[in-house]
C-alpha cells in the first residue's frame, strides 16, 4: 500500500495518526475518571499515569535487544488491544478503568520509546528543529480529533466507546506502519557531563516531578465540580494552546538548538502558569485562557528539549 511512499512521508502519517488516535481519547481520561466516580487513589493513579507507568516501562525495556521497528510495530499493536479492552470493559468499574488505564499508560511509554529511536536517526542533522517539525504534524492531527470527540460526546459519556475503538483501530493500522521504519542500532551510550551535573539535574528533575504531581489530580476535579465543564468543553481547553504550539512550535525548536540550557528554564518556569490559573479562576474564560501560554511552554519548549542530549 506504502510501497511508492517515502519514508519521511511515512513518518509524518504515522506522527499525524499517532496523535489523532491519542487526541480522541488522552485529553478526556482524567476527566472521565472524576465521572465515573473514581476515589482520590484512583484518580491520582490516572492522573499521573503517563508520567510513572510511562517512564518505568520505558526504563524496562530500555534492556531489550530488539529490532526498533519491529519493537514499536508490537508495542503499537499492544497499545490497540489496550485501548480495545477499554472500549468493552471500561465503564464496568473505576477500578477497571484505572486497571486498563495504567497498561495503556505503560505501553504508551514503550511506544515513546520505539518511536524516539526512529526519531534520533532522522534528526541527526537538526534535533531541535526536526522534532519541533513533527510536533507541529502531529499537534494538528491531535487538534482536530480532541475538538470533534469533545464536541460529539458534549455529556454523553457512555458514546467515548465509540472513540476508544477508532483509536484502537488506528494504533493497529500505526503497527503495521512501523514495520517499514527503518532499522535503529541500539547502542549503549555514556551519558556526557560530569556526575555531580547529573546529580544536580537529576535531583531537580525529582523535585519538579514530585510538586508538580500533587496539583494533576486536582485539575480534573476542578473540571467538574468547579467549572461544571462537560466534554466539550474539556476538548476547547486541551486545544486552546494547540493552537500556540502550530503556530511557534518550529521557531521554538530553532532557538532550542541555540540554547537549550535557557529554553529548559524557561519551559519550567512556564509550567507555573497552568496550575495557578486554576487557583485563581472564578470563571471557565479565565482558566481556558492560561493554556496557550501552558502548552505553549510545555510543547514548544520543555517537548523539544528532553529529547536532546545535555
Amino acid at each position: 500500500m506504502f510501497s511508492k511512499t517515502s519514508l519521511v512521508d511515512k513518518l509524518k502519517i504515522y506522527t499525524v495518526l499517532q496523535n489523532m488516535a491519542s487526541g480522541l481519547v488522552q485529553p478526556f481520561a482524567s476527566f472521565l475518571g472524576a465521572v465515573i466516580g473514581a476515589s482520590g487513589i484512583e484518580l491520582g493513579i490516572v492522573s499521573t499515569a503517563n508520567t510513572f507507568f510511562s517512564n518505568v516501562s520505558q526504563l524496562l525495556v530500555s534492556k531489550l535487544k530488539s529490532d526498533s521497528k519491529m519493537f514499536l510495530a508490537v508495542s503499537e499493536a499492544l497499545l490497540g488491544v489496550a485501548w480495545l479492552c477499554m472500549a468493552l470493559f471500561g465503564f464496568v468499574s473505576s477500578t477497571l478503568y484505572v486497571l486498563i488505564y495504567s497498561v495503556i499508560a505503560a505501553t504508551s511509554g514503550a511506544t515513546s520509546l520505539g518511536w524516539l529511536l526512529v526519531m534520533e536517526r532522522a534528526s541527526v542533522k537538526s534535533r531541535g528543529k526536526t522534532l519541533a517539525e513533527y510536533g507541529f504534524y502531529g499537534t494538528l492531527g491531535g487538534f482536530v480529533s480532541t475538538l470533534f470527540a469533545g464536541f460529539f460526546v458534549r455529556a454523553n459519556y457512555s458514546e467515548m466507546r465509540y472513540f476508544y475503538f477508532s483509536s484502537a483501530l488506528i494504533f493497529f493500522f500505526n503497527a503495521y506502519l512501523a514495520t517499514s521504519f527503518y532499522q535503529v542500532e541500539r547502542k549503549k551510550e555514556r551519558a556526557q557531563g560530569s556526575n555531580d551535573q547529573l546529580t544536580r539535574f537529576y535531583i531537580s528533575t525529582f523535585i519538579f516531578m514530585l510538586s508538580w504531581s500533587f496539583a494533576w489530580p486536582l485539575f480534573p476535579l476542578a473540571q467538574l465540580y468547579i467549572f461544571r465543564m462537560n466534554e466539550s468543553q474539556v476538548a476547547i481547553l486541551s486545544i486552546t494552546g494547540s493552537v500556540s504550539t502550530l503556530l511557534l512550535q518550529k521557531k521554538i525548536g530553532v532557538l532550542v538548538d541555540k540554547n537549550r540550557t535557557l529554553m529548559m528554564f524557561l519551559g519550567r518556569a512556564g509550567l507555573t502558569v497552568f496550575p495557578l490559573a486554576y487557583a485563581f479562576s472564578t470563571k471557565r474564560l479565565r482558566a481556558l485562557s492560561c493554556k496557550p501560554v501552558f502548552w505553549f511552554y510545555q510543547f514548544g519548549v520543555e517537548h523539544c528539549v528532553l529529547f536532546l542530549p545535555f
